[in-house]
């Protein structure tokens, strides 16, 4: 089994936080996007929309996109359990896996891609575009803290994949130009997450 994904990335980022919840190492092959070796054939074999991170099991089945990825290592790996155990806490968690991924992360990507000059190199950029995707973010990110007052976890009593989809989009924004400070309630909240070794990982 190993994982193909690139160093940085939000979506390697996410499961890289997964992986470490879990205590999974896996062989990693690092392809670089800057200079769209996710466009090469034999990759788009494996990953037909050039999305990384892909997962190859032992017999060379791809599986793509963090949550499929996420959720077949909870059925392989159950403890600490990142997904819920009861039907309530399971719906809680895709509920808010999908808020944050799609109401946090997309906008917040959108803005980066599409106003970072950089970004250039991946994406066909409308400027007007990064704009409202900034301000969509900001819609966004104003609901999100009041959903957070007074929360140590998106859903659940313990972190799970929602935090960690959160945690992500939140470290997204200085990219995205948009000043998290606004926020204060998200600011403290994503200070404390930073601490986790799991996200700390990240910047070593």
């Amino acid at each position: 089994m190993r994982l193909i994904t690139t160093q940085g990335a939000p979506n390697p980022q996410r499961l890289d936080i997964f992986l470490h919840e879990k205590s999974i190492e896996l062989t990693r092959t690092h392809i670089n996007l800057m200079e769209r070796e996710h466009d090469d054939e034999s990759f788009r074999a494996k990953s037909p929309f050039g999305r990384v991170p892909v997962l190859l099991l032992d017999d060379e089945t791809p599986i793509g996109e963090v949550e499929a990825m996420a959720r077949y290592f909870e059925e392989v790996v159950p403890e600490p359990n990142l997904f819920g155990l009861s039907p309530r806490d399971k719906a809680l968690v895709s509920m808010w896996a999908g808020l944050t991924e799609f109401e946090l992360m997309t906008p917040i990507a959108h803005a980066f891609r599409h106003g970072h000059p950089r970004m250039g190199v991946l994406e066909e950029q409308v400027a007007d575009y990064a704009l409202v995707a900034a301000k969509k973010a900001s819609y966004g990110l104003g609901v999100f803290a009041n959903h957070m007052q007074h929360r140590d976890y998106v859903c659940l009593d313990h972190f799970t994949f929602a935090d960690i989809n959160a945690v992500v989009a939140l470290r997204m924004t200085k990219l995205a130009k948009i000043d998290l400070n606004q926020w204060p309630v998200l600011q403290k909240w994503l200070e404390k997450m930073c601490k986790r070794p799991s996200i700390a990982a990240l910047d070593q």
